[in-house]
This record gives C-alpha cells, structure tokens and sequence, in this order.
C-alpha cells in the first residue's frame, strides 16, 4: 500500500454479524494477513477469541464470528523537514481523482 504517512501497526476492527455495528478492535501483526486488502473491501467474515479494545479504551475479551476490517494506524506524514511534509501533501492533493487544486 503506497501511503503519504508511516505505518506505524494494524487493527482489526470488529462488527456484530447481525447488526453490522462496530463492536471494537484486535491489535494484530500485518504478518498474519499479507495479501489482505486494507478497509472496507477487504472486509472478511472471522472467528476471533483475543481481547478487544473500544473507543474509550475499555479492554474486554471477545470470541465468536465478527465482520473484520484490517486498518493501518497511522503516524506522521513522510518527509524529513516540514517543508518536504508540506510538498508531499500538495502532491498528493493534486493527483488525485476530485481534482482539488492549490490556492496558495
């Protein structure tokens, strides 16, 4: 995946089969699923027994059948100086596809 920030690890986000709510999320290692797709198109159908974590940072076991998203977390945007991060993203607004131009 070609990304303006640093990876810095991964997720799974949990949701109920059912209800398709978000239930929480899985720390785990990108190792585990290397050809996964990243997001909502890799959504995948899995058995999960760890434990989770949700937004207010309560952590609580977890096991049954969830809808899984793999997300990347993500830190600082690429570039050695701020200029270079300022430059990256420019670039990255002017390619792509809404057609966003600089007013600056």
């Amino acid at each position: 995946m070609n990304s303006i920030f640093n990876i810095v690890g991964h997720h799974l986000d949990l949701y109920d089969k059912i209800t398709n709510k978000y239930v929480g999320s899985v720390e785990v290692s990108v190792d585990d699923y290397p050809n996964r797709v990243h997001g909502y198109s890799g959504r995948t159908t899995e058995r999960i027994n760890a434990n989770a974590r949700r937004n207010g940072g309560k952590v609580f076991p977890i096991q049954g059948q969830f809808i899984t998203e793999l997300m990347p977390v993500c830190g600082k945007i690429n570039g050695k100086t701020l200029q270079d991060r300022l430059e990256i993203i420019k670039e990255h607004y002017q390619k792509q596809p809404y057609g966003r131009q600089h007013r600056g």
